[in-house]
């Protein structure tokens, strides 16, 4: 620990600052020395000192008063005087009040001094909370904040750590205050970025906290970029910065060991980018890890809007489709939302996937306004958006409010969403109404509230969930509760529309209790843009 501090000695005596300089070095990483208290203070604004050592009795400003000055200016440095002919008031005062670490006599025991230097460092992080070389907050501190953190949030944020390799190097061909002044630069160069304002070090370590949400990508991306563009210290000798994201453990405090394992052990590369790491057991099961990646693709246009058809059981003909958002990786390869639904989901980012779908539909019926006819295509709105005017204002960005595009679109807000605040959502829809979308109501069945929603809300369509449809013929009460939903929904002059029907069987159950429209296996799967083409060109 002592190998990479700076302290100073103050001693008007050339000879006693000589052998004390000697006697710790090699010990300490940087030693500075000055013969009064003008040049301490000197020494001080100019370099990241965190200890001084300074004898009393000299010309000038005395040591007592040396300390003082130095409490006042430099809070977090600590001081030791060290003296045979000590004024025992004058130390007494700055002992008391707290302006002095430790009083020690001349002669000095080594063994004594260096005890007391290692403690006065390890009493300067634990008093402050502060690694004192940079002024950052360290590890103590950081490990208050997220247990505060634990108790007040559900969600926790992820820790960004800022790993510096080759200061050893650096060490080694300059020394340890070339090292220090390398550190303490990065401190300065990292804390001009808005997002790490409450940063904090240990070691060769800068850490912060970011919230998971949309902008998380994004963020680190812009982090990334800045900590690269200053990469070469000396033209012969480099550091390289890499980020790394880990998770916050759900008990239990951050350690030095802990960090030097995760970082060395548990970092991988993230999608072959070397300077991002993602600190995980596997990629494959780590949250933020696929995270990254859903919201690297969702950047990258790989995710789409693919289209499953609905088809009028009364009338023969297509009613319409639903957008069901697909992931298409840079393979070809197709994923279904139940890869990565939950996670954005679960951290309260499903937004960024519906902003990306209602893009793709937007585009599609502006492709193919022709070929769609009077044909509708519904796209799934969280509830929060819809509440909060998110949706609208979405809508509005994406279509102008055009009038030949908003004809063929229409919404659909899943019961298990949880409205809570039906006046307001009550008016958003009315809203989108008032614009001639449709509204539907969404996996009809599976929440607490379903009747109440479909009494209170305004919608045109009731979506009976798949469930129901799927247990058709093994239960008679699953009929009675079918015929319920669908006579409360013609009450209502709502049209229903069933979805997951696999079977002609099913069908011909529905049509018998009254349901129109159908959804499912049995009509087609979800269609891609080109495959919806050629099937509407039919």
């Amino acid at each position: 620990m002592m190998r990479f501090k700076e302290i100073l000695l103050v001693d008007d005596e050339q000879k006693v600052l000589k052998a004390l300089k000697r006697e710790l070095q090699g010990r300490v990483g940087v030693i500075h020395c000055a013969s009064s208290a003008a040049e301490a203070l000197q020494i001080l604004a100019e370099n990241p000192v965190e200890l001084v050592i300074s004898d009393y009795k000299m010309p000038g400003r005395d040591g007592a008063e040396l300390v003082i000055d130095i409490r006042k200016q430099y809070p977090y440095v600590m001081t030791i005087i060290l003296s045979g002919q000590a004024d025992l008031s004058g130390i007494s005062k700055a002992l008391n009040e707290g302006q002095l670490y430790r009083f020690i006599k001349k002669p000095w025991d080594i063994q004594q001094l260096l005890e007391a230097i290692e403690d006065s460092f390890k009493e300067a992080e634990t008093r402050h909370g502060l690694d004192c070389m940079t002024g950052l907050k360290n590890l103590q501190r950081l490990n208050l904040y997220v247990e505060q953190l634990r108790q007040q949030m559900q969600q926790l944020p992820i820790v960004v750590i800022v790993h510096i390799s080759g200061v050893k190097r650096v060490n080694e061909h300059y020394g340890f205050q070339t090292g220090n002044r390398l550190l303490c630069d990065i401190a300065r160069h990292l804390y001009q970025d808005d997002d790490t304002q409450d940063l904090y070090r240990q070691g060769n370590n800068y850490l912060f906290l970011l919230p998971v949400d949309k902008n998380l990508y994004d963020r680190v991306q812009q982090l990334n970029q800045h900590i690269q563009s200053r990469h070469t210290f000396d033209s012969q000798v480099e550091y390289r910065a890499s980020v790394h994201l880990m998770e916050l453990p759900a008990q239990g405090e951050i350690t030095t060991d802990y960090l030097s394992e995760h970082i060395y052990s548990h970092s991988f590369p993230f999608e072959g980018n070397e300077s991002l790491h993602i600190i995980c057991e596997n990629p494959v099961s780590s949250d933020i890890y696929q995270l990254f990646a859903i919201q690297k693709g969702l950047q990258n246009e790989e995710f789409l809007a693919f289209y499953q058809p609905q088809w009028n059981i009364r009338q023969h003909c297509l009613e319409g489709m639903e957008a069901l958002a697909r992931w298409q990786n840079k393979n070809g390869q197709v994923s279904a939302p139940v890869n990565f639904f939950s996670l954005l989901d679960k951290y309260n980012i499903i937004e960024l996937l519906t902003e990306k779908i209602l893009q793709c539909v937007v585009t599609f019926i502006k492709e193919n306004n022709a070929l769609l006819e009077d044909l509708h295509i519904s796209i799934n709105v969280p509830g929060r958006m819809l509440i909060y005017g998110e949706f609208f204002d979405l809508l509005e960005k994406c279509t102008s409010l055009d009038r030949q595009i908003i004809s063929k679109l229409s919404v659909e807000i899943t019961e298990q969403d949880c409205i809570d605040n039906f006046s307001k959502a009550k008016s958003e829809l009315k809203r989108l109404k008032s614009l001639g979308i449709s509204c539907a109501l969404d996996d009809f069945g599976t929440g607490y509230s379903g009747y109440e929603y479909l009494y209170e809300m305004p919608f045109d369509v009731l979506k009976i969930d798949g469930r129901f449809v799927q247990s058709i013929g093994e239960h008679e009460a699953t009929n009675v509760v079918l015929q319920s939903m669908i006579d409360s929904a013609r009450t209502l002059h709502m049209t229903v529309v069933a979805e997951w029907v696999e079977t002609q069987e099913q069908v011909d159950l529905l049509d018998k209790l009254g349901c129109s429209v159908i959804q499912g296996h049995l009509v087609g799967e979800a269609l891609s843009p080109e495959a919806l083409v050629k099937f509407l060109s039919k």
